[in-house]
């Protein structure tokens, strides 16, 4: 979703840039608009035309930026649903490459994770991470494609995101 958006004020980008090359002259002259420049005054001249847009055709300027912004939350609030959250007892806690949680979730199935990263937590990680063995926890965690030296390949890791303890 987040690049169709992207596409979209691109493709409004390039347009305004070409309806208003016939008056760079007069950009120049009046609002110190340098089609030479502009990768860097692009911004600019969108803020200009985006308001004689508003004079022009309200109604389709506030269309596209209600698409825009919906577009927006709908990205965000994808991201939320996608999050992966797991709750169960930690069943081991080993120390190698990385500190590597080993949980038993309620349906018996036992999942690893990697700390890679400081999550999100109340908890004192650092000093108190090895006495979490046989502790009811609340996990979240994002899948990344990690290089495993040991295969020789890439492979999808559960990396912690946050952990805190469960009721």
């Amino acid at each position: 979703m987040l690049v169709v958006i992207m596409k979209k004020a691109l493709l409004l980008g390039n347009c305004m840039i070409e309806a208003s090359k016939p008056y760079s002259e007069q950009l120049i002259h009046d609002h110190n608009i340098d089609f030479a420049r502009i990768d860097k005054q692009g911004e600019r001249l969108g803020q200009l035309i985006g308001a004689k847009m508003a004079s022009v055709c309200p109604t389709e300027l506030m269309d596209f930026a209600k698409n825009m912004s919906k577009s927006s939350i709908e990205e965000k609030e994808n991201k939320t649903d996608t999050e992966n959250k797991i709750k169960g007892v930690i069943t081991s806690i080993e120390t190698k490459d990385f500190v590597t949680i080993t949980i038993k979730e309620p349906n018996g199935n036992f999942s690893t994770y990697l700390w890679l990263y400081k999550p999100k937590s109340y908890l004192d990680l650092i000093s108190n991470y090895k006495n979490l063995n046989n502790k009811s926890i609340l996990l979240s965690f994002e899948e990344q494609e990690l290089f495993d030296w040991r295969a020789s390949a890439y492979r999808i890791f559960k990396v912690i995101k946050s952990i805190n303890y469960s009721n």
